[in-house]
C-alpha cells in the first residue's frame, strides 16, 4: 500500500480510524446534557463542586422528595428542579436543549402528575411543602 503496510494491516488501521472519527464526531454533536440524560455519563462539571448553600440542598431535596411523590421521570424531574430555581421556559429550553413542544409537553405532565392546573399553582406547591414552607 502507499503507506508500507500489509493490505491488511492497511485495512486495520483504516477500521481504526473511521471508529476514532465516529465517536469524537459522536462527542462533538452531543452536549454534556444529552450525553448524561440518555447514555447515562456524567462528564466532570467543575461547578458542582461549588459547595451548595443550605437553602439549595432543601430546594433539591424537596424536590426530589416531590418527583417521588408523584412519579415522576427524571426529564420531569431535572425541569422541575430548574422551575424550582426560579428559571423560565425559555432559560430550561436553552439549559436542557429541548424544542418548546417537548418542554410544554413535560410542564403538562408535571401538572397533571402533581394536580395543578399551572405553573404558578405548582410555585406554589414548592413553596407551601417545602421545608419551613418555602424555597
Amino acid at each position: 500500500g502507499a503507506l508500507g503496510l500489509a493490505a491488511g494491516a492497511q485495512d486495520t488501521v483504516i477500521a481504526v480510524a473511521v471508529v476514532a472519527m465516529m465517536l469524537a464526531a459522536t462527542l462533538i454533536l452531543l452536549s454534556e446534557r444529552e450525553l448524561a440524560s440518555k447514555w447515562g455519563v456524567r462528564i466532570l462539571d467543575i461547578g458542582g463542586l461549588v459547595e451548595k448553600t443550605p437553602e439549595e440542598e432543601r430546594r433539591e431535596i424537596h424536590v426530589a422528595e416531590l418527583a417521588e411523590r408523584f412519579r415522576l421521570t427524571p426529564r420531569e424531574t431535572e425541569i422541575l428542579h430548574l422551575i424550582a430555581q426560579g428559571k423560565n421556559g425559555p432559560a430550561i429550553r436553552s439549559e436542557l436543549f429541548i424544542a418548546e413542544g417537548t418542554f410544554k409537553a413535560h410542564t403538562s405532565h408535571i401538572y397533571e402528575k402533581c394536580g395543578v392546573p399551572n405553573r404558578r399553582a405548582l410555585v406554589a406547591l414548592l413553596g407551601a411543602d417545602g421545608p419551613g414552607g418555602r424555597l
